[in-house]
């Protein structure tokens, strides 16, 4: 009984690494949106209104660009006019176009805004251009310039390795070392206590 103990406590750290790797990529690979990138913006609010719009660079890591979330704040929930999310390629040619309204928009969050995946997207510059083409001064629509960008994947298995190369980067940082530790602890102390007094 001794030895089956040792041989699960050697091997429960090698399971719950292995256990890990797979859920995440196993959820990656089904998934339709990945996370690509996220851009923490400037402090302070640039405010949209008619005839001054806020653009932004956005230059993906990967193909498939197909969703973009942006922090907007609309005060008070005071602004109901149309509200317009362009993508501008290098050439300022609009590639993608979403129009909403005030009423889409909270008091401070990020908005999304998802269209059909741009092929080729990875390292190419793109512009993030927001505008309210009618909206007057006193009912300006606020952002920091903060977003997420996501894609959706085109080659499984590379999203696999991306996924399993991030958590092999990821190892070695001691709070993933002290959680796999507890459990490592929990179980050594149930195997112990438990299973041998049986």
């Amino acid at each position: 009984m001794k030895l089956k103990s040792n041989i699960l406590i050697i091997l429960i750290p090698f399971i719950t690494i292995l256990i890990i790797v797979l859920l995440v990529a196993g959820l990656t690979l089904f998934s339709r949106r990945v996370l690509d990138q996220i851009q923490d913006g400037q402090k302070n609010e640039i405010w949209i209104y008619r005839d001054h719009g806020v653009g932004f660079p956005v230059v993906p890591n990967n193909d498939g660009l197909n969703t973009i979330k942006v922090f907007i704040k609309n005060p008070y929930l005071r602004n109901k006019d149309p509200f317009e999310f362009s993508l501008l390629d290098k050439n300022e040619n609009i590639v993608r176009k979403i129009s909403i309204n005030g009423s889409n928009i909270g008091d401070g969050e990020l908005v999304r805004f998802q269209f059909d995946p741009i092929a080729d997207s990875g390292e190419n510059r793109y512009t993030i251009h927001l505008s309210a083409p009618i909206t007057e001064i006193s009912q300006s629509v606020g952002t920091t310039t903060a977003f997420e960008a996501f894609y959706r994947p085109q080659n499984k298995s590379k999203v696999f390795m991306d996924v399993t190369r991030e958590f092999g980067y990821n190892i070695l940082d001691w709070r993933l070392w002290v959680m796999i530790s507890l459990v490592f602890i929990g179980v050594r102390f149930w195997i112990v206590y438990i299973l041998e007094d049986q």
